[in-house]
């Protein structure tokens, strides 16, 4: 099959990569119009599709600012959201608001970050003018903003997965990359994030040096904070998982990172469900889930938050439990991103 497709996919993510490079060069030239808000703004972004982390970065610098006092307003466009008018609010959002109306990660991100207020809309720039009227904010974080240059921002932060993006230079729909390694060059901080090898992490970070030598590189990972229940109320450690024997499931960009974290936590996986990304779940779904946990031999099932943003309020006759992930910055590097904010916002 990859014989027969390789000589067709190949063309066409040359014509992808020509476009993306036209564009960026239109906006390097000023040919593209660029808006402003009367906000700073701090886009967090990536240059490939599905599964950086950029959504959990997202979350920890909200967290952040939110800690500190700051009133972080959170612009997103909200993927594959079945309501496509503009969708502003106050997090945690109200029970006329779904993950349907604003798209799981959107909602998923509203449930943990209460007092942020949410843009959801695909014209960023209107959506935060019209939240500016309506509210009073700090600082906006932009979602997947690396690509959105139609919008001005302050600082540029962009996410690279150690173990992917340090591999190739293939464009969709040949491989991952919607941008080359070479829009760096647009970058303020690169967040390395991954648990590869330390020749990887070199090989990536003298790749990004060929095009930015000033932006700040800082290396984490993502790592599992606790185990809460589908609603989000109830928790337990990390450690609870171990030795369990368990049935998971998730419809995420790259699923064998669940499963790769799952057996790190020494859980034993009776079984293990794959949907598509931003898969919406529905009463089959959840029937089909809970026949197999009944006759594979497990004792819970686990899933991921940004799954739980879809299914926390259905009916489910099964023991559901979250594994919830952040960002484990050092000390020096997480005070150097807040400090490179919080300067910002003491600017305006």
């Amino acid at each position: 099959m990859g014989n027969i497709t390789t000589p067709i996919l190949r063309p066409i993510s040359q014509i992808y990569r020509g476009i993306a490079f036209l564009r960026n060069k239109a906006y390097d030239l000023k040919l593209l119009r660029v808006g402003k808000l009367d906000k700073p703004v701090i886009s967090i972004g990536n240059i490939s599709f599905g599964g950086s982390g950029k959504t959990p970065l997202v979350r920890y610098i909200a967290e952040k600012l939110l800690a500190k006092g700051f009133k972080p307003g959170i612009l997103t466009r909200g993927y594959h959201r079945r309501r496509k008018e503009d969708v502003v609010f106050v997090s945690p959002p109200s029970e006329g608001i779904t993950s349907y109306d604003i798209g799981d990660e959107p909602f998923m991100l509203a449930r943990q970050l209460s007092g942020a207020v949410f843009g959801i809309s695909a014209n960023r720039l209107r959506v935060g003018r019209r939240i500016i009227r309506e509210f009073d904010i700090d600082i906006f974080i932009l979602d997947d903003g690396f690509q959105r240059r139609k919008l001005y921002r302050d600082i540029d932060i962009v996410v690279l997965d150690t173990n992917r993006d340090s591999e190739g230079d293939r464009f969709i729909s040949y491989g991952l990359l919607r941008e080359s390694l070479s829009s760096l060059v647009r970058a303020d901080i690169i967040v390395l994030r991954g648990v590869g090898s330390d020749v990887k992490s070199d090989e990536l970070k003298n790749k990004i040096h060929r095009f930015n030598t000033s932006a700040k590189i800082i290396e984490t990972s993502i790592e599992p904070k606790n185990v809460l229940s589908i609603d989000g109320k109830r928790v337990k450690p990390i450690s609870y998982l171990r030795g369990k024997k368990v049935l998971a499931f998730c419809g995420i960009a790259q699923p064998n990172n669940f499963k790769s974290l799952l057996i790190e936590l020494g859980v034993e996986i009776k079984s293990f469900i794959e949907f598509k990304d931003h898969h919406f779940y529905n009463r089959k779904d959840m029937n089909r889930i809970a026949s197999l946990f009944l006759s594979c031999g497990a004792e819970i099932c686990l899933s991921t938050a940004k799954d739980a943003a879809k299914i926390w309020e259905m009916d489910i006759d099964f023991p559901l439990y979250v594994v919830d992930i952040d960002y484990n910055f050092n000390c020096d590097d997480a005070d150097l991103i807040l400090l490179l904010i919080t300067n910002i916002i003491g600017k305006t």
